[in-house]
Protein backbone atom coordinates (compact mmCIF):
# COMPACT_ATOMS: atom_id res chain seq x y z
CA UNK A 1 0.00 0.00 0.00
CA UNK A 2 1.27 3.73 -1.01
CA UNK A 3 2.04 5.71 2.03
CA UNK A 4 1.83 9.80 1.86
CA UNK A 5 3.58 11.71 4.55
CA UNK A 6 2.60 15.43 4.52
CA UNK A 7 3.47 17.91 7.13
CA UNK A 8 1.65 21.57 7.90
CA UNK A 9 4.05 23.95 8.47
CA UNK A 10 2.19 27.22 10.34
CA UNK A 11 2.10 29.06 13.94
CA UNK A 12 -0.50 27.30 16.00
CA UNK A 13 -1.00 30.35 18.05
CA UNK A 14 -2.38 31.96 15.25
CA UNK A 15 -4.06 29.05 13.09
CA UNK A 16 -4.21 25.84 15.30
CA UNK A 17 -7.82 25.29 14.20
CA UNK A 18 -7.43 25.49 10.50
CA UNK A 19 -4.04 23.38 10.77
CA UNK A 20 -6.18 20.96 13.14
CA UNK A 21 -8.95 21.09 10.67
CA UNK A 22 -6.94 20.68 7.29
CA UNK A 23 -4.81 17.49 8.87
CA UNK A 24 -8.17 15.71 10.16
CA UNK A 25 -9.52 16.14 6.40
CA UNK A 26 -6.06 14.89 5.13
CA UNK A 27 -5.43 11.98 7.06
CA UNK A 28 -6.32 8.26 6.60
CA UNK A 29 -4.67 4.65 6.88
CA UNK A 30 -2.04 5.44 4.59
CA UNK A 31 -1.63 9.47 4.86
CA UNK A 32 0.38 10.76 7.74
CA UNK A 33 0.06 14.15 8.62
CA UNK A 34 1.90 15.70 11.07
CA UNK A 35 2.63 19.22 12.97
CA UNK A 36 5.86 20.70 15.12
CA UNK A 37 4.48 20.01 18.39
CA UNK A 38 4.47 16.08 17.08
CA UNK A 39 8.41 16.72 17.05
CA UNK A 40 9.00 19.35 20.46
CA UNK A 41 10.59 17.77 23.77
CA UNK A 42 11.60 14.61 21.63
CA UNK A 43 15.18 14.68 23.30
CA UNK A 44 17.16 15.92 20.60
CA UNK A 45 17.25 19.44 18.83
CA UNK A 46 13.94 20.41 17.50
CA UNK A 47 15.01 21.63 14.13
CA UNK A 48 17.01 18.18 14.01
CA UNK A 49 14.00 16.35 14.11
CA UNK A 50 11.74 18.32 11.91
CA UNK A 51 14.80 18.16 9.23
CA UNK A 52 14.02 14.00 9.49
CA UNK A 53 10.32 14.35 8.73
CA UNK A 54 10.21 16.50 5.81
CA UNK A 55 13.36 14.63 4.35
CA UNK A 56 10.71 12.01 4.48
CA UNK A 57 7.66 13.90 3.03
CA UNK A 58 5.77 13.96 -0.14
CA UNK A 59 4.57 17.55 0.92
CA UNK A 60 4.68 20.43 3.33
CA UNK A 61 2.03 22.57 3.42
CA UNK A 62 3.16 26.22 4.46
CA UNK A 63 0.62 29.06 6.02
CA UNK A 64 2.22 32.43 6.76
CA UNK A 65 0.49 34.57 8.57
CA UNK A 66 1.45 37.81 11.10
CA UNK A 67 3.04 35.36 13.52
CA UNK A 68 6.72 34.04 13.35
CA UNK A 69 6.48 31.64 16.39
CA UNK A 70 9.53 30.40 18.40
CA UNK A 71 12.87 31.27 16.93
CA UNK A 72 15.30 28.32 16.02
CA UNK A 73 18.12 28.41 18.60
CA UNK A 74 21.86 28.38 17.89
CA UNK A 75 22.31 24.06 18.23
CA UNK A 76 19.86 23.58 15.83
CA UNK A 77 21.27 25.77 13.38
CA UNK A 78 24.70 24.14 14.14
CA UNK A 79 23.00 20.97 12.76
CA UNK A 80 21.46 22.21 9.92
CA UNK A 81 24.88 24.13 9.21
CA UNK A 82 27.07 20.87 9.54
CA UNK A 83 24.82 18.46 7.71
CA UNK A 84 24.34 20.60 4.50
CA UNK A 85 27.13 22.62 4.18
CA UNK A 86 25.92 23.84 0.56
CA UNK A 87 22.45 25.30 2.16
CA UNK A 88 23.50 28.44 1.35
CA UNK A 89 24.52 28.15 -1.85
CA UNK A 90 21.89 26.19 -3.15
CA UNK A 91 19.24 28.79 -1.10
CA UNK A 92 20.82 32.20 -1.61
CA UNK A 93 18.26 33.89 0.56
CA UNK A 94 19.29 32.18 4.00
CA UNK A 95 22.70 33.00 3.30
CA UNK A 96 22.70 35.57 5.93
CA UNK A 97 21.25 33.45 8.62
CA UNK A 98 23.45 30.95 8.43
CA UNK A 99 26.48 32.57 10.52
CA UNK A 100 27.01 32.73 14.48
CA UNK A 101 25.73 35.37 15.91
CA UNK A 102 23.28 36.15 12.79
CA UNK A 103 19.60 36.65 13.09
CA UNK A 104 17.55 34.56 13.36
CA UNK A 105 14.90 32.99 11.62
CA UNK A 106 11.86 30.83 13.27
CA UNK A 107 11.40 27.24 13.06
CA UNK A 108 7.90 27.42 11.24
CA UNK A 109 9.99 29.47 8.20
CA UNK A 110 12.86 27.13 8.14
CA UNK A 111 10.19 24.33 7.66
CA UNK A 112 9.56 26.05 4.31
CA UNK A 113 13.31 26.17 3.29
CA UNK A 114 14.34 22.54 4.33
CA UNK A 115 11.33 21.75 2.10
CA UNK A 116 13.01 22.97 -0.87
CA UNK A 117 16.28 22.31 0.08
CA UNK A 118 14.83 18.72 0.15
CA UNK A 119 13.19 19.17 -3.00
CA UNK A 120 9.79 18.43 -1.69
CA UNK A 121 6.19 19.92 -2.66
CA UNK A 122 5.52 23.17 -1.42
CA UNK A 123 2.48 24.70 -0.95
CA UNK A 124 2.10 28.20 0.30
CA UNK A 125 -1.03 29.73 1.67
CA UNK A 126 -1.41 33.09 3.05
CA UNK A 127 -4.87 34.46 4.62
CA UNK A 128 -6.98 36.85 3.03
CA UNK A 129 -7.56 40.21 4.27
CA UNK A 130 -9.90 40.07 7.62
CA UNK A 131 -9.77 36.33 8.08
CA UNK A 132 -10.30 35.15 11.44
CA UNK A 133 -7.15 34.02 13.52
CA UNK A 134 -7.46 31.53 16.81
CA UNK A 135 -7.63 33.22 20.02
CA UNK A 136 -3.96 33.37 21.16
CA UNK A 137 -3.39 35.23 18.19
CA UNK A 138 -1.42 38.54 19.29
CA UNK A 139 -0.48 40.77 16.55
CA UNK A 140 3.04 42.09 16.92
CA UNK A 141 4.35 44.65 14.17
CA UNK A 142 7.84 43.57 14.80
CA UNK A 143 6.92 39.92 14.22
CA UNK A 144 4.42 40.45 11.07
CA UNK A 145 6.98 42.32 9.52
CA UNK A 146 10.06 38.98 9.72
CA UNK A 147 7.02 37.36 7.94
CA UNK A 148 6.71 39.89 5.13
CA UNK A 149 10.17 39.36 4.89
CA UNK A 150 9.99 36.22 5.40
CA UNK A 151 7.70 35.82 1.41
CA UNK A 152 10.32 38.47 0.49
CA UNK A 153 12.60 35.70 0.48
CA UNK A 154 10.74 33.22 -0.98
CA UNK A 155 9.54 35.40 -4.18
CA UNK A 156 12.83 36.09 -4.62
CA UNK A 157 13.49 32.30 -5.72
CA UNK A 158 9.96 32.63 -7.44
CA UNK A 159 8.50 30.73 -4.65
CA UNK A 160 4.95 32.54 -4.15
CA UNK A 161 1.55 31.87 -2.46
CA UNK A 162 -0.70 30.04 -4.84
CA UNK A 163 -3.93 29.75 -2.27
CA UNK A 164 -5.60 32.34 -0.81
CA UNK A 165 -7.28 31.71 2.00
CA UNK A 166 -10.72 33.16 3.99
CA UNK A 167 -11.45 30.53 6.43
CA UNK A 168 -10.83 26.79 7.55
CA UNK A 169 -12.96 25.63 5.08
CA UNK A 170 -11.96 27.63 2.34
CA UNK A 171 -8.80 26.46 2.66
CA UNK A 172 -9.14 22.71 2.56
CA UNK A 173 -10.93 23.08 -0.75
CA UNK A 174 -7.99 24.98 -2.15
CA UNK A 175 -5.57 22.72 -0.57
CA UNK A 176 -7.37 19.33 -2.31
CA UNK A 177 -7.67 21.55 -5.24
CA UNK A 178 -4.08 22.11 -5.35
CA UNK A 179 -0.97 19.82 -7.04
CA UNK A 180 -1.82 18.02 -3.87
CA UNK A 181 -3.92 16.84 -5.14
CA UNK A 182 -2.20 14.46 -7.62
CA UNK A 183 0.02 12.84 -4.84
CA UNK A 184 -3.51 12.10 -2.81
CA UNK A 185 -4.66 10.08 -6.30
CA UNK A 186 -1.83 7.77 -5.75
CA UNK A 187 -3.88 6.48 -2.42
CA UNK A 188 -6.80 6.27 -4.25
CA UNK A 189 -10.89 7.42 -3.17
CA UNK A 190 -10.22 9.62 -0.06
CA UNK A 191 -11.96 9.56 3.55
CA UNK A 192 -16.00 8.12 4.04
CA UNK A 193 -18.59 10.34 5.05
CA UNK A 194 -17.57 9.97 8.60
CA UNK A 195 -18.77 13.48 9.09
CA UNK A 196 -22.10 13.40 6.87
CA UNK A 197 -25.26 14.89 9.31
CA UNK A 198 -27.54 11.95 9.00
CA UNK A 199 -26.80 8.05 7.91
CA UNK A 200 -28.22 6.54 4.68
CA UNK A 201 -31.25 4.85 5.02
CA UNK A 202 -30.73 2.40 2.42
CA UNK A 203 -33.78 0.41 1.11
CA UNK A 204 -36.50 3.04 2.15
CA UNK A 205 -35.15 5.88 -0.13
CA UNK A 206 -37.36 4.72 -2.89
CA UNK A 207 -38.52 6.71 -6.10
CA UNK A 208 -35.58 9.18 -6.41
CA UNK A 209 -33.07 6.69 -8.22
CA UNK A 210 -33.28 8.79 -11.55
CA UNK A 211 -32.51 12.01 -9.91
CA UNK A 212 -29.69 10.86 -8.27
CA UNK A 213 -28.52 9.31 -11.47
CA UNK A 214 -28.98 12.97 -13.54
CA UNK A 215 -27.81 14.71 -10.43
CA UNK A 216 -24.07 12.05 -10.74
CA UNK A 217 -24.14 12.95 -14.94
CA UNK A 218 -24.20 16.39 -14.62
CA UNK A 219 -20.94 16.39 -12.57
CA UNK A 220 -19.09 14.91 -15.15
CA UNK A 221 -16.06 12.94 -14.59
CA UNK A 222 -14.05 13.45 -11.36
CA UNK A 223 -11.11 15.43 -12.21
CA UNK A 224 -7.39 13.91 -12.98
CA UNK A 225 -5.91 16.83 -12.13
CA UNK A 226 -5.44 20.29 -10.24
CA UNK A 227 -5.52 21.55 -13.87
CA UNK A 228 -9.20 20.98 -14.12
CA UNK A 229 -12.25 22.76 -12.54
CA UNK A 230 -14.36 21.00 -10.30
CA UNK A 231 -18.32 21.44 -11.37
CA UNK A 232 -20.73 22.33 -8.50
CA UNK A 233 -24.18 21.89 -7.99
CA UNK A 234 -26.96 23.37 -5.85
CA UNK A 235 -30.09 21.69 -4.67
CA UNK A 236 -32.82 24.55 -3.85
CA UNK A 237 -36.47 24.49 -3.29
CA UNK A 238 -39.23 24.54 -1.02
CA UNK A 239 -38.78 23.61 2.50
CA UNK A 240 -39.46 19.84 3.08
CA UNK A 241 -39.46 18.43 -0.48
CA UNK A 242 -36.47 16.38 0.88
CA UNK A 243 -33.47 18.16 -0.92
CA UNK A 244 -31.02 17.69 2.71
CA UNK A 245 -31.68 13.32 1.62
CA UNK A 246 -31.36 13.97 -1.85
CA UNK A 247 -27.40 15.11 -1.20
CA UNK A 248 -27.17 12.84 1.58
CA UNK A 249 -27.87 9.61 -0.09
CA UNK A 250 -26.20 10.70 -2.97
CA UNK A 251 -22.96 11.50 -0.50
CA UNK A 252 -23.20 7.91 0.67
CA UNK A 253 -23.89 6.00 -3.03
CA UNK A 254 -20.25 7.67 -4.48
CA UNK A 255 -18.02 7.68 -1.03
CA UNK A 256 -15.59 5.66 -3.18
CA UNK A 257 -15.68 7.35 -5.83
CA UNK A 258 -14.16 11.23 -4.67
CA UNK A 259 -13.98 13.37 -1.62
CA UNK A 260 -15.85 16.13 -1.22
CA UNK A 261 -17.10 18.89 0.92
CA UNK A 262 -21.06 18.97 2.00
CA UNK A 263 -22.97 22.23 2.62
CA UNK A 264 -26.23 22.27 4.33
CA UNK A 265 -27.97 25.88 5.38
CA UNK A 266 -31.31 25.02 7.32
Amino acid sequence: MTQIRIFLSTVSAEFRSYRDALRHDLERPNVTVKVQEDFIATGTETLDKLDDYINQCDAIVHLIGDMTGAMAQSPSLSIINQRYPDIGKRLPPLSPFLGSGVESLSYTQWEAWLALYHRKMLIIAVPEPGTMRDEKYVLIEEQRNHQQQHLERLAAIERYPEIKFVSADRLAVEILRSKLHEILAKVGSFKKPSNLPLASIGGLFKGREALLDDLNRSFGPVPDSANKMAVARVLSGLGGIGKTRIAIEYAWCHAEDYSCRFVCSG
